[in-house]
């Protein structure tokens, strides 16, 4: 039987990492260290205050207030928060946190990633940033059962991230999208589709 015991009992685990672009095709899995997690997640890049950027920020903290008043986002909502992400060109990481199948439950080999993830957001230049984590799934499954363990998901990690001290509850907004978004279009059943990406929302 699966418990958050054994989940932070094996927090000191082995695990793999993947760096890709938001929506971005295949690669395969790399051991990325801390340091390379830092330069990915803090590369901010300069954005211009401009009229559209400020609607855009509007709309995402829109979108956002509506997910916690409602628990859920219609697929055109969560398409649009993608398309900000992209637009505003906010720090992304694709960490290929595994699942077991048809679980909400983390893979042990992923728990080490976690902890690699956890030292870089202790770090002080995340001080006061927040995250959203973005859960997936295979295409398995119904869309309304792979929408929930997406959530479920990315539910996971954030528990698993902000019981971990120096890094608190309340930085973290997630988002489940199914199996809309697969890593590897081109085998939507693959486990590598069953993962969570890392925003960082910075200054955003």
């Amino acid at each position: 039987m699966f418990s958050w015991r054994a989940v932070l009992t094996l927090f000191f685990a082995g695990g793999i990492i993947a760096l890709t672009r938001l929506a971005g095709g295949v690669e395969p899995a790399q051991a990325q260290t801390p340091e390379e997690m830092f330069e990915r997640l803090n590369s901010k890049k300069q954005r211009t205050r401009s009229f559209s950027a400020q609607r855009q920020m509007q709309r995402f903290r829109q979108l956002v207030d509506k997910k916690h008043r409602t628990r859920g986002l219609a697929r055109q909502d969560r398409n649009e928060l993608l398309d900000i992400v992209v637009d505003q060109n906010l720090p992304t990481l694709d960490l290929e946190i595994l699942f077991e199948f048809a679980s909400a439950d983390i893979s042990a080999a992923s728990f080490g990633q976690l902890k690699k993830l956890a030292t870089v957001l202790k770090r002080p230049e995340f001080a006061g940033s927040k995250f959203m984590l973005l859960g997936h799934t295979d295409s398995k499954g119904s869309e309304n059962y792979n929408l929930t363990l997406s959530q479920r998901r990315a539910d996971a990690v954030q528990f698993f991230l902000r019981n971990v001290p120096g890094i608190g509850a309340g930085r973290f907004f997630t988002v489940g999208y199914g199996a809309e978004k697969p890593k590897n279009s081109q085998d939507t059943t693959a486990a590598e589709n069953r993962r969570v990406q890392v925003i960082n929302l910075a200054d955003f």
